[in-house]
Order: structure tokens, then sequence, then C-alpha cells
């Protein structure tokens, strides 16, 4: 099965190499083929090339850029443009929603959900990034 992971980026040169890391490294997606799409939404920084870079390296990284900043929604949808795989997951670079939600997902979407809907009840401990 393939997940596409939809992450939209504006200035988050830090933050990228993190979330790559940290996907790429979850034993319980390495069953999975996990297509990660990086949206840049018209950064100013080093995010470009460092997409660029990880999709030389990674055939399953999809860079797409934007020539300016045109907001996260017009990035979410470029990004479910190019998804390719069985089940797309939209989620911020930034890991303030965890990873380790993504099989629970997976397994109400396997038992019949046509779409499937994760919230956040407590945000004490949000995040592992911060600007």
């Amino acid at each position: 099965m393939k997940i596409s992971l939809v992450v939209p980026v504006f200035n988050e040169e830090d933050a990228i190499p993190i979330f790559y890391k940290t996907v790429r490294e979850y034993s319980s997606l390495k069953p999975y083929n996990v297509e990660i799409i990086f949206v840049n939404d018209g950064s100013h920084d080093a995010t470009e090339s460092i997409i660029s870079a990880l999709a030389v390296a990674d055939p399953l990284v999809v860079p797409i850029s934007f020539t300016r900043n045109f907001g996260k929604e017009p990035a979410l949808f470029a990004g479910l443009d190019y998804a390719t795989g069985d089940v797309v997951i939209p989620i911020d670079v930034d890991l303030q929603d965890p990873i380790e939600v993504i099989p629970h997902l997976i397994n109400k979407w396997q038992a019949g959900a046509e779409m499937v809907l994760a919230k956040r009840i407590d945000r004490s401990t949000d995040g592992h990034l911060e600007a």
C-alpha cells in the first residue's frame, strides 16, 4: 500500500530534515511505501533547495514549489493533486500532529471508513519544533 503525506511548507528549512528523518525512521510506517509531497509555498529561505535535494536522494519525495506565497490551503490542494497514494494524509512539517497516529488512521480506513479524520484533544504536548 502506498501512503501520500502532503506537507505544506513555508520557510521551514530547519524543520524539513527533522520531519523527513522522523517519517523515514518510524518503524510502523516501514511496511508502506510512503510518498512525501513537500509543497513549498513561496519560501525565502533554503526550503526549496532542501526539498529538491531530498527528492534527488529519495524517489518517494515529490517537491512542488510555488513562485510566491499563496497560503496553506492552495498548497494543500496542489499536494492533493500530485498525490498517488492509496491513502492521502495532509500533515504539518513541525510535527504538531504526531505521525504515530497514521497507522491508526490507516486501520480505520481499512476497516471500511471512506474518510478518516483525527482531532487533537490535548495540545499541552504540541509538536516537537517551535519557531
